[in-house]
């Protein structure tokens, strides 16, 4: 059962309401897909902290480039740094606790429609001589860890349309986890068919979306709470959008620095995320 627990934390850890601007009156989904083309993209600052009892257990900060093509994002390359708690570390098996915190570092992920490759603290103990990235299959490239995704035309539509409270630009609203998870690739990757309370119901995804002027998002704030097992464990993203329109290049690493996954022993790079999970 704790084994259950601490995969939610590790695996998601791998995510005052300022004065807001008069009611931005472009179409936000008309205005993202007018900016999906090639070679351009915006930088991404991500918070994700997961806590239970009020307690924070872990936290994940994110920064980097999503790389747009005709149709969306078609690519990313987000820094990532992890922390977690003394409480959370100390219910953890020693061994346990000690490979988690040679992960404690910066790992670097760039992603393709294909492939994901990974640098940094989570794979430098497993890397041969004269490697430097880890080649995995990978889908749709996201932009780190966030319940919900600025970048999806259909979830960005999903939740302005559901926004029930509005001021100037702000956004408020809520989504349910299992509806969140039929329209949005990225949420349904980490959490299957939605996330779910301890009565078997789906989990409530409450949601603050801020826009600018020209009804681009600028941040984005979302928290859900769910139960593994009895305890109940609470998601909060945080994740600011800048840049739009700039120039956006993303490029996999040299061929000769990367090794694919299969290639490691087996289980090196095993992620106990919450996909794995029995929600």
């Amino acid at each position: 059962m704790k084994r259950l627990v601490v995969a939610a934390v590790v695996g998601a850890a791998v995510l005052l309401v300022p004065a807001a601007p008069a009611v931005a009156k472009a179409d936000p989904v008309k205005a993202l897909k007018a900016r999906f083309a090639a070679g351009k993209g915006v930088k991404v600052s991500n918070l994700m902290k997961i806590s239970t009892g009020g307690e924070v257990w872990a936290t994940m900060r994110e920064v980097g480039s999503v790389g747009f093509g005709r149709s969306g994002v078609a690519t990313t390359d987000i820094q990532d740094k992890p922390q977690y708690s003394k409480a959370f570390l100390d219910m953890l098996p020693e061994a346990d606790r000690e490979e988690l915190r040679k992960t404690v570092g910066i790992t670097r992920t760039i992603s393709t429609s294909r492939y994901a490759y990974i640098s940094g603290a989570r794979v430098k103990n497993y890397l041969p001589e004269g490697k430097t990235w880890v080649r995995r299959f990978s889908g749709t490239p996201v932009p780190g860890s966030l319940l919900v995704n600025p970048f999806e035309p259909r979830t960005l539509d999903k939740i302005i349309d559901r926004a029930g409270s509005r001021q100037g630009s702000v956004l408020k609203g809520w989504i349910a986890s299992s509806s969140l998870a039929k329209i949005s690739p990225s949420f349904r990757a980490s959490f299957g068919s939605g996330a779910k309370t301890r009565d078997g119901k789906a989990a409530k995804v409450n949601y603050i979306v801020w826009l600018d002027a020209r009804g681009l998002v600028k941040r984005v704030y979302a928290t859900m709470t769910v139960h593994i097992v009895d305890t109940p464990i609470t998601y909060a993203s945080d994740g600011r959008v800048s840049g739009w329109g700039g120039k956006v290049v993303i490029s996999a690493p040299p061929a000769g620095e990367v090794i694919d996954e299969g290639q490691l022993a087996d289980g090196a790079l095993d992620d106990p995320g919450p996909v794995q999970l029995d929600f």
